[in-house]
């Protein structure tokens, strides 16, 4: 995806920006102190490896196209304060 137009394209038109949140949406309280499954039989380590890979994907299907970054702010920001939320609710602060 990193060198190929017509793949972040689709990554759009696929959807994959809400997937991609829906991913961290679902992880809510997994590095916390009470861990509820699936998460409590999955290492920490693992779980950081995955929210990297999130953040990576993000990037790259942003980078260089103009169009994704309009998509992400129009349609998928609206979601970016409960990810916000679910961003800080990883260790349930």
């Amino acid at each position: 995806m990193r060198e190929s137009h017509r793949a972040r394209t689709m990554f759009r038109k696929v959807d994959g920006f809400r997937y991609i949140m829906s991913v961290i949406v679902s992880m809510n309280g997994c590095l916390g102190a009470d861990v509820k499954a699936p998460w409590c039989d999955i290492d920490k380590k693992a779980i950081l490896t995955l929210l990297q890979c999130i953040f990576c994907t993000l990037t790259v299907a942003m980078r260089y196209e103009p169009t994704n970054i309009k998509f992400f702010k129009a349609e998928v920001s609206i979601l970016f304060t409960l990810t916000y939320q679910n961003l800080r609710n990883l260790y349930s602060f």
